[in-house]
């Protein structure tokens, strides 16, 4: 039996179709992840980072040192989104958050199961990402007709 490569495309038998997520789906994809990319605007161009969270009272709570990242926040909406694919399969969906970042809140952290991953440095503070709007989509296998 031959293996197929990652990069080769699914049996002739499926099909890929682009499906999108309700809300309800998206909202349980981020309750169950905890790593995500930050969308911010740094100097008139985009810059992603990696920040681990938790999903917390319908928002997106991270921590956060003061720098770059922490004072781009303040700036008008920002963008997160997490995300799975099957490279072998081509396969995968993807949720995406745009909203507006709140830094410096309260959070009781015994509800919240997330730590830096480089541990946090003294000036960490609590973010909130209040989500203006939830998208999600799906690539599925689906059979040929």
């Amino acid at each position: 039996m031959t293996e197929r490569s990652p990069t080769s495309p699914p049996k002739k038998s499926h099909c890929v179709a682009l499906e999108s997520m309700d809300n309800a789906t998206c909202v349980h994809k981020l309750a169950q992840h905890h790593l995500g990319r930050l969308a911010v605007i740094v100097d008139d161009a985009p810059m992603v980072v990696p920040v681990n969270y938790a999903w917390l009272d319908d928002a997106i709570v991270f921590s956060s040192d003061d720098g770059t990242k922490a004072r781009a926040l303040t700036h008008g909406s920002v963008a997160f989104q997490i995300d799975e694919v099957d490279p072998l399969m081509h396969t995968g969906w993807s949720v995406l958050v745009v909203g507006r970042a709140e830094s410096g809140v309260e959070i009781d952290e015994s509800h919240v199961a997330v730590a830096p991953w480089c541990g946090a440095g003294k000036d960490a503070r609590w973010v909130r990402l209040v989500p203006d709007r939830i998208s999600g989509r799906r690539i599925v296998l689906t059979k040929s007709p």
